[in-house]
């Protein structure tokens, strides 16, 4: 179920509405921007929007989000000051290699 945020009190989106990515790349970018680094699952379910299940089935990986983000945010200036926050792509690579 989705859950949105309205006056500081959260209320609950139909679940069966259907979130574009856009909307979920702007909140997770939003929630960067607000801890000047990439959140935790946990801290995204504290400051984010969206159900953390939404996000993690739609880049079917909580670590996939960094790489849709730079691809959405691209050169727009509203995103700049929040793509310095991300973990370079083949440090994340290396990373991933030795989790498993």
């Amino acid at each position: 179920m989705e859950v949105k945020r309205t006056a500081g009190r959260r209320s609950q989106v139909a679940w069966n509405a259907r979130i574009d990515d856009r909307r979920l790349l702007e909140d997770w970018g939003g929630v960067v921007r607000k801890l000047r680094r990439t959140p935790t699952l946990k801290e995204y379910a504290e400051h984010g929007k969206y159900a953390l299940s939404t996000v993690a089935q739609r880049f079917r990986r909580w670590s996939n989000i960094p790489d849709a983000f730079r691809a959405f945010a691209g050169r727009k200036r509203r995103w700049k000051g929040v793509l310095k926050y991300l973990p370079e792509p083949a440090l994340r690579a290396r990373v991933r290699h030795f989790a498993y």
